[in-house]
């Protein structure tokens, strides 16, 4: 049994907000037992002693919800860290073979191009060799008949017997370069062929990886909408700055001043998900972070886009349905749809760096969600008529800087 005063200590210390009904009720049961034993009378000790006793009970159960409440957190907490390793890894493997199929495709284009270029040598091969065989067929199997044949004076006749004797090693020439171009044709097919064949095999274990990313990005999903209601909070917020923003800068400046935080934990789920992951970086202030996207370069930050502006970031032609990833780890402040920049998705980073990502088909993250390098954020549009073009924008204490000082050129197809 505990002495009044330790027992008034041990209730003080019973985390009363995170507590589930069960507890709760067995908790208030127990408070109301104590409440009641102030005023009974000396002569029911024995009453009191088991009353005490149940008070005990109650708060030993409170401390055992408490703990199973502790261990779920760190379980699921574990688990989303897991969840993103497994991400990264996954979306990293999505993006080196899309970045192999682009190889190869380009180069099947080439080897096309090639074969269409050789094919044309043959036809003017075949024409020329055509025409000078039609002039020797008329020339008699027998070269001393020649000159008796020959309907002009014997003169012209040994012009014309020169003549032929000169074409015939051309013509021996001619067949042997058309035999080398039938060869090398050959060996181009042969090679269209093999680039075929890889091509389709990179693209089977390209449509595997894509099955397994969108996988681990369902069970993240599910991870954070245990706690749906921050991040419908942090909606609600962001959705506001938005209608207050007139265009894009204006946007990022009021996010990087009052930045959407989640709404307090409500839960082990929620108090698991709504901190931030061990281990946050720092924007680097110099060096190469991830890229978003594997693609071409189209447009360079600075570039004149007439009417006297200049673009504030770089866009960069991607594959139909490429993965698109975190370039560094930071919380995610705008996830939504913004005028006509179409759907936008803005990170904020430790130390004064926000990155803004404009022209995805799919977001697949919310506002306050913490995020790391590589990890899937979106997915760029699909189908035949897609512009697959991803904007991104790099901002420095609300100013923009050029993303090529950290994009890594060899991602994105940049030549200098």
């Amino acid at each position: 049994m505990l002495p009044g005063p330790a027992l008034t200590e041990r209730i003080r210390r019973v985390p009363f907000h995170r507590l589930r009904p069960a507890g709760l009720a067995a908790l208030s049961a127990g408070l109301a037992l104590a409440m009641a034993l102030t005023a009974v009378p000396a002569a029911r000790a024995q009453d009191r002693t088991q009353d005490l006793r149940k008070i005990e009970r109650a708060l030993t159960d409170a401390e055992r919800q408490e703990q199973k409440l502790r261990r779920a957190a760190e379980a699921l907490a574990r688990e989303l860290d897991e969840l993103r390793r497994q991400s990264v890894e996954a979306a990293r493997s999505v993006r080196e073979r899309e970045t192999a199929l682009t190889r190869l495709e380009n180069r099947l284009d080439g080897l096309r191009q090639a074969r269409a270029a050789r094919r044309a040598e043959l036809a003017g091969s075949r024409a020329r060799l055509d025409a000078l065989l039609a002039a020797l067929s008329h020339v008699p199997p027998d070269p001393r008949r020649f000159f008796t044949l020959f309907p002009g004076p014997p003169v012209e006749a040994a012009r014309s017997a020169m003549l032929m004797q000169a074409a015939a090693p051309e013509l021996a020439r001619r067949a042997a370069a058309l035999g080398d171009e039938l060869v090398e044709l050959a060996r181009l097919e042969s090679r269209i062929r093999a680039q075929m064949t890889a091509l389709a095999s990179a693209s089977a274990s390209l449509s595997q990886d894509r099955d397994r990313l969108a996988a681990l990005v369902a069970s993240r999903s599910r991870a954070y909408g245990k706690a749906d209601r921050m991040w419908r909070d942090s909606r609600q917020r962001t959705a506001k700055l938005a209608e207050q923003a007139s265009d894009l800068r204006e946007l990022v400046e009021r996010l990087r001043r009052a930045p959407p935080e989640p709404a307090p934990a409500d839960g082990p789920e929620a108090a698991a998900l709504s901190g931030a992951p061990p281990g946050l970086r720092a924007f680097p202030a110099s060096g190469q972070i991830t890229a978003p996207v594997a693609g071409r370069l189209l447009r360079r930050y600075g570039e004149n886009l007439g009417f006297g502006k200049t673009a504030r970031g770089v866009t960069i032609r991607t594959r139909a349905a490429a993965r698109v990833v975190a370039p560094y780890d930071g919380q995610v402040i705008f996830a939504g749809p913004f005028r006509t920049h179409g759907l936008i998705l803005i990170i904020a980073h430790r130390g004064g760096y926000h990155s803004v990502l404009s022209g995805l088909a799919q977001i697949d993250t919310e506002a306050g969600q913490w995020v790391l390098a590589g990890e899937p954020v979106g997915i760029m549009a699909a189908g035949e008529n897609a512009a697959p073009d991803l904007y991104i924008e790099l901002r420095r204490a609300g100013r923009p800087v050029n993303p090529l000082n950290w994009l890594p050129p060899d991602r994105i197809g940049q030549t200098g």
